[in-house]
């Protein structure tokens, strides 16, 4: 038998090694191990052409996504670093090409992706921090300041908390719901999220800026009547600045009837302090921010029956600012008695004539129900907790319904947790910078004392 050469074997074991580490790098992709391999993180944050590779987390070993990779439907289905641009058509891709062959489906990004490798021209890096996006598409690119890298926001970027959290030059503009954002596009398909713009790129009457709530002086409406009592019908439901409104349905949707007196301004609009009738006008909820709160503690109230206000104290700083806005629970609903199913969501206290009032009903020891004062509905928490709390019919077995006051005393001048019982470590509450309009959850109390939005007192 004849025996290899030195060289023959060289090669062989070369061979050996060469396959041991192609095999080390393929278990690990397949494993989808991205913290712990270098090889596959520069696999998963090289590519640029889009490709789908599942959905909905399936299959799980294409998961976490890598660079230009789909469909995401969050940050979490994308590898370390990368972020899930979401979409409503065909919108541009950040650092990707070839966005106009997946209409809705939605993509994960660099959120550092300079223009150089986006397909649409957005992107550059801003010598402040973030990213900037020229374009206008939507994108979240952080949330809460995290991650840093991200912040200040760009143009059309979210989701932004204040003017602080954009670059110089832009502002927040904050939402309610799915209103369009001006300057942007596919805004509809982030519900509530808050986005930097432009402010002098848009001539929108109803452009805000957190930390002020209002609008440019330039821009206002003026004052109008257009009707009185639901006539004439034509004129209803009314637009911004018309009047005369009586309740919220009398307003367009996302407007709010501003209930006032002879004389007293209108926010948002010009002419109310020259109207001297006691005509009711429709305004933007958010211009309900620009008014100075009010030093009252408790509207005169007392006993038994009383509003829910977020509690607040000196050193806090929601949307920026180092005084008190009063917010209180309200269901959507122009009726005081609410109705069941209706979700519960914040309001101002000392302006919203429809603020709901309560009593607490105790049922056993220390649980009790938050009943409505005028009607048989309580607070209850859905069988699903990501869903925002509702009022329902009260039933004291439904332990839904049921709540303990913890961390304070359930009492005039105090405040207090207010904690579900099948929920130990649960805090109904808003969320770290409330604003008109937003929902109430059950959020673990921890993140909520965080946000300093866990506690309530009677008002």
């Amino acid at each position: 038998m004849k025996t290899p050469s030195r060289a023959a074997f060289n090669i062989a074991i070369a061979t050996a090694v060469i396959g041991a580490i192609v095999l080390i790098g393929t278990t690990s992709i397949k494993e989808g191990n991205v913290t712990n391999s270098s090889f596959t993180r520069s696999r998963l944050l090289s590519s640029t052409s889009l490709t789908v590779k599942g959905n909905n987390g399936s299959p799980k070993t294409v998961f976490p996504l890598g660079k230009c990779q789909g469909d995401c439907d969050s940050d979490s289905e994308c590898a370390t670093g990368l972020v899930c641009f979401q979409r409503s058509g065909t919108e541009a891709v950040p650092g990707c090409s070839a966005a106009s062959k997946y209409s809705g489906l939605d993509f994960c990004v660099d959120p550092n992706s300079s223009s150089s490798s986006s397909s649409s021209g957005n992107g550059g890096t801003s010598t402040g921090g973030g990213t900037t996006n020229s374009g206008s598409a939507i994108v979240i690119t952080g949330d809460n300041k995290s991650p840093l890298s991200a912040f200040p926001l760009g143009k059309c970027q979210g989701d932004c908390d204040s003017d602080s959290d954009c670059q110089p030059g832009l502002v927040c503009y904050q939402r309610l719901n799915t209103e369009s954002v001006p300057g942007c596009s596919g805004a509809s398909k982030y519900s509530g999220k808050d986005f930097c713009i432009d402010p002098s790129g848009t001539t929108s009457s109803n452009t805000t800026t957190s930390g002020t709530g209002g609008t440019s002086s330039g821009n206002l409406p003026t004052v109008s009547m257009k009707g009185e009592n639901g006539s004439p019908g034509s004129a209803f439901p009314l637009g911004q600045c018309q009047g005369d409104c009586d309740s919220n349905s009398d307003c367009e949707k996302g407007l709010f009837c501003y209930q006032r007196s002879a004389g007293e301004s209108v926010p948002g609009c010009l002419g109310g302090a020259m109207d001297n009738t006691d005509t009711d006008y429709c305004i933007d909820p958010y211009e309900l921010q620009s008014i100075p709160p009010q030093n009252s503690d408790n509207r005169g109230h007392s006993g038994s029956v009383f509003a829910l206000k977020i509690y607040w104290q000196p050193g806090y700083k929601w949307q920026g600012e180092t005084f008190e806005r009063k917010w209180c629970m309200r269901c959507n609903n122009d009726n005081p008695s609410c109705s069941a199913g209706n979700r519960i969501y914040i309001t101002n206290c000392d302006i919203d004539t429809l603020t709901t009032e309560w009593i607490f009903n105790y049922v056993s020891g220390d649980v009790f129900q938050v009943k409505v004062s005028t009607s048989n509905n309580c607070l209850t928490v859905p069988d699903d907790d990501k869903e925002p709390i509702i009022v329902d019919t009260c039933d004291s077995s439904n332990d839904h319904q049921l709540f303990r006051a913890q961390n304070g005393q359930a009492a005039w001048g105090s405040h207090f947790e207010l904690n579900p019982v099948w929920a130990s470590d649960g805090c109904v509450g808003d969320t770290h910078h409330p604003k008109y309009g937003e929902t109430v959850y059950v959020w673990k109390c921890e993140t909520s004392r965080k946000w300093t939005t866990n506690a309530w007192n009677f008002y």
